[in-house]
Order: structure tokens, then C-alpha cells, then sequence
């Protein structure tokens, strides 16, 4: 069988386990760690596991109940908001013709309204409604 790491060893896969974490978010490596470091802390004063595959098995299944016991809190820091909190600084105006387009905070925004009658430069009063310039 194979020999059981030693407690530096599973103690630096735990630690790595939870900074890979924070590059994936995948909310699976995270418990799998802590799983890995508690084993450290039982190798090191309490258990001598005879292999590496107890020490293995003993993590994930630690690591199994974490995600359990902490499942709930998981669920709500994955959960999508349904309100958009994104600030809208200009809803009113004045905006510059330009081409096809209305100039206005420094953006381009497309409109409905018919620009064929305006020239280049013109001056209008506008309203952003639901992403589009509409000419008032």
C-alpha cells in the first residue's frame, strides 16, 4: 500500500486546496481543503493513519461534510439578485446628433426616432428609456 504523507504534506495540500479556491470559485475545492487540513491536525497529535488512501478518503468525506453542514450558505452566496443595481447617471438632456446616432454623456446611443430630419451637430432634448435615446 501506499506510505501515509506526513503532516507538513497534507497541511500544504489543504492550504493549496483553498488558494486554488480563490482562483476557481468552484465552492468544491474550498471544503476539500479544510478537509485536508484537519486530517494534518489528527495526523499530527491524535491518529497515525496507515496510508495515504485513509488519509485521502478521511478528507473528502470531512470535506463532503462541510459542504453539508454548510450547504445552505453555499446556496445563498450563489444565488443571482433580480434587482439591477446598476445606477443610471443621465436619464435627461441634451444630446448631439452624430451620423445615426445621439451623443450624450460621453456614450452613443442609438434611438427610434427618425434622425433623417436632423444634420450633424444638432442640439436635441433627450431621455434614456430602457437603453435608447428617445428625442423629446
Amino acid at each position: 500500500m501506499t506510505e501515509a504523507l506526513s503532516f507538513e504534506w497534507l497541511l500544504a495540500i489543504g492550504i493549496i486546496s483553498i488558494g486554488l479556491e480563490a482562483l476557481t470559485f468552484s465552492f468544491f475545492l474550498f471544503p476539500v481543503g479544510l478537509g485536508f487540513l484537519v486530517v494534518a491536525f489528527l495526523e499530527l497529535w491524535f491518529l497515525d493513519f496507515e496510508n495515504l488512501f485513509s488519509q485521502t478518503a478521511t478528507a473528502l468525506v470531512l470535506g463532503l461534510i462541510i459542504t453539508l453542514v454548510f450547504r445552505k450558505k453555499f446556496i445563498k452566496l450563489l444565488e443571482k439578485t433580480d434587482n439591477n443595481t446598476e445606477e443610471k447617471i443621465y436619464t435627461s438632456g441634451v444630446g448631439t446628433i452624430d451620423g445615426e446616432q445621439i451623443r450624450f454623456g460621453g456614450t452613443y446611443w442609438n434611438s427610434d426616432n427618425d434622425l433623417s430630419y436632423y444634420t450633424d451637430g444638432d442640439k436635441v432634448n433627450i431621455e434614456i428609456v430602457e437603453n435608447r435615446a428617445v428625442i423629446s
